[in-house]
C-alpha cells in the first residue's frame, strides 16, 4: 500500500471508531438531500397520476367513438360520395395526383366532442 492509501484508511478507521457522532452540518446536509429526493419522488408520482388520467380519458373517448361507429342509429342512411385523393403519397394502388369519387351511404351516429361520428358503407 502507498502512504496516501494508508493515511486515508487511518482517517476512515478513526471516523468509524469516533464516539462523538456526526456534526450538525452533516446531519442538516443529509436531511436536505433526503428531502430533495422525497420532493422529486412526489413530483414523479403526481406526474404519473396526471398522465394516467389523461390517457384514460383519451382511451374512453376512443372507445366511445369506436362504439358509435359500430351502431347505425339513423333509420335510413343518406347518400353521398367520398373522394380519395393521392397527392404523391406512397400508396401503390393509386397513381400520383389521382382522385376518385366513391358513392356511399352514410349514417351520423352521434356527436362526440362537438364532432359528428359518421359511419359509411360503399353504395351500390
Amino acid at each position: 500500500m502507498t502512504a496516501t492509501k494508508k493515511t486515508e484508511m487511518k482517517k476512515i478507521l478513526r471516523k468509524l471508531n469516533n464516539r462523538r457522532g456526526e456534526s450538525l452540518s452533516e446531519v442538516l446536509i443529509a436531511l436536505l438531500i433526503s428531502s430533495l429526493g422525497i420532493a422529486l419522488l412526489a413530483v414523479m408520482i403526481t406526474s404519473s397520476v396526471r398522465m394516467i388520467t389523461e390517457s384514460r380519458t383519451t382511451v374512453e373517448s376512443y372507445v366511445a367513438a369506436e362504439n358509435a361507429l359500430a351502431v347505425r342509429t339513423g333509420s335510413t342512411g343518406q347518400t353521398g360520395t367520398v373522394t380519395l385523393t393521392n397527392n404523391g403519397g406512397h400508396d401503390q394502388d393509386l397513381t400520383d395526383n389521382v382522385s376518385s369519387d366513391i358513392p356511399v351511404t352514410y349514417y351520423v351516429n352521434s356527436v362526440i366532442g362537438g364532432k359528428p361520428v359518421i359511419a359509411y358503407r360503399k353504395g351500390n
